[in-house]
């Protein structure tokens, strides 16, 4: 009898212990939803090429973060994206590696981030190489956890500015490092003949003030809804910003030329 219960004690720490070394040797994934409508994501094996049976689903609220704990975190996986409905239409699917830790689901993609190679802070390299007017610019940043934007900088003919995004978002909006936000911007020139550059009809409208510098939140929470800020300031308008290309993989800057 006593060895038996030794036995099964030995089986108990056992089995706690493989437990451990389980949970320990998953890989957490966090995923949030800014495609601005309900998704379904599905995540399935890469060797998988007719991808019936997935690892694991969710169906993703707009803003909503999940955590996916990995159960095989050794190989690559593909990622599948539909529209959440009584028929889920696909609207896009990735590959993505091994060491994949962040996925950021957009409109019409996703963004991922992984262990080893995405750079932690981004920098925006700004210049003016063509124009003799001294360049105002304001820029717009568009994140899992808000939609801000900020001016103004201005930049001389052959000149450049650079500005710390990251650091910026952070300080600002407590929005952590390694998050590449969209990036967009709106800029003119002042005095007699204006230059402006601005987005097309279809693009984001987002608020400026025309006299002093800003830094607003685009959205905020009233009674527990998420409504747009008011843009209605003597010296505050709406214009459409242009959207800024993102960095190459593994790069830290990206750039703005004029």
């Amino acid at each position: 009898m006593k060895r038996l219960l030794l036995n099964n004690l030995w089986a108990v720490l056992l089995v706690g212990l493989l437990s451990a070394t389980y949970v320990s040797a998953q890989k957490a994934v966090e995923i949030k939803n800014n495609a601005g409508e309900k998704i379904k994501i599905c995540m399935y094996k890469d060797t998988d090429l007719v991808r019936v049976v997935p690892y694991r689903c969710f169906v993703m609220s707009s803003m909503e973060e999940v955590i996916w704990r990995r159960q095989e975190g050794n190989t690559p996986f593909v990622v599948r994206v539909f529209k959440s409905q009584l028929v889920d239409k696909q609207l896009f699917y990735q590959r993505l590696p091994v060491d994949t830790n962040f996925i950021l689901i957009e409109k019409a993609r996703l963004r991922f981030s992984v262990e080893t190679n995405v750079p932690q802070r981004y920098r925006l390299k700004v210049c003016n190489q063509r124009f003799d007017q001294e360049i105002y610019f304001a820029l717009g940043f568009v994140t899992p956890a808000s939609i801000v934007t900020e001016g103004w900088w201005s930049v001389a003919k052959g000149k450049c500015v650079e500005i710390g995004v990251s650091e910026s978002l952070k300080r600002t909006w407590n929005i952590r490092y390694g998050m590449m936000p969209e990036t967009y911007f709106y800029a003119e020139s002042r005095g007699s003949n204006p230059l402006h550059w601005r987005g097309r009809d279809n693009a984001f409208n987002f608020c400026i003030d025309d006299r002093k510098a800003f830094n607003r939140n685009e959205f905020e929470t009233r009674q527990g809804k998420i409504v747009r800020t008011s843009c209605t300031d003597e010296d505050e308008k709406r214009v459409k910003f242009r959207r800024l290309g993102y960095p190459e993989v593994e790069e830290e800057y990206y750039y703005l030329t004029f």
